[in-house]
């Protein structure tokens, strides 16, 4: 059973309906328009809801839940294919993200907070060597990751066949692109972007994959950028001058 905190990620948990809800705890005397709506949201979905002292409240759940605690099962994952067609279906040219060996809760739920609001069809983590999505990913996201369609793969490579297979244009995002990512033309049929882990980057043999190895321009000789930054970077020039 998944305990997820957080009024954000309650909120957006409740909302997206993309996994069993098992019941609702709520600190006593925890007020706010937030709070109420969660409650409201929870009373007209039939789900439980357990009342709890401040006492007790605090000595069984994170500081950081803000009052509120919500008891999930499983979460639903989907298919690169249900990412395509999804796209399509909004007359959208696709833009997926592949995250290949992010190590960071923290980072993997920046990631995902600005993949929402940048307009990512979806999110795809490998299922080994990888951050996996907690209830630390759903605090970071505020909750945006069910805005997403998130896919577990154990084979990244698999993904990549598929999306070139649908005419997607895959980019790498690495030090060692020597095409400059404000130079990268127009890819009206979708793209799919590849950002590494923060120790070591985008495996070799999933470079190899890529149609074009692209950087981030930078002066001052700054070597990297964090990977959740060179990724807000990225998608939105890619979200600004790349689709129509």
């Amino acid at each position: 059973m998944l305990k997820i905190i957080g009024r954000n990620a309650v909120w957006e948990n409740l909302n997206a309906g993309n996994r069993e809800i098992i019941k609702l705890v709520v600190r006593e005397n925890t007020f706010g328009d937030k709070v109420q709506k969660i409650i409201e949201l929870a009373k007209g979905r039939g789900i439980k809801i357990e009342f709890v002292s401040h006492r007790n409240f605090d000595s069984h759940y994170s500081p950081h839940s803000q009052g509120v605690v919500l008891f999930g099962g499983k979460r639903k994952f989907f298919s690169v294919e249900e990412m395509l067609k999804n796209a399509r279906s909004n007359n959208e040219p696709p833009f997926i993200l592949l995250l290949d060996r992010i190590q960071d809760v923290r980072n993997l739920g920046a990631i995902i907070r600005t993949a929402a609001a940048l307009g990512v069809h979806g999110v795809i983590i490998p299922k080994h060597d990888s951050a996996k999505v907690t209830p630390e990913v759903e605090r970071v996201s505020q909750g945006t990751l069910n805005r997403l369609m998130i896919e577990e793969t154990v084979n990244l490579k698999r993904e990549i066949k598929i999306l070139k297979q649908e005419g997607v244009t895959i980019l790498g995002l690495d030090m060692s692109g020597e095409l400059p990512l404000t130079d990268h033309q127009n890819d009206s049929d979708g793209i799919a972007l590849i950002m590494g882990g923060e120790a070591q980057g985008i495996r070799p043999g999933i470079l190899k994959e890529c149609d074009h190895i692209v950087s981030i321009p930078m002066k001052n000789d700054v070597e990297s950028l964090n990977v959740s930054v060179a990724f807000g970077i990225a998608a939105f020039f890619l979200n600004v001058s790349h689709r129509p």
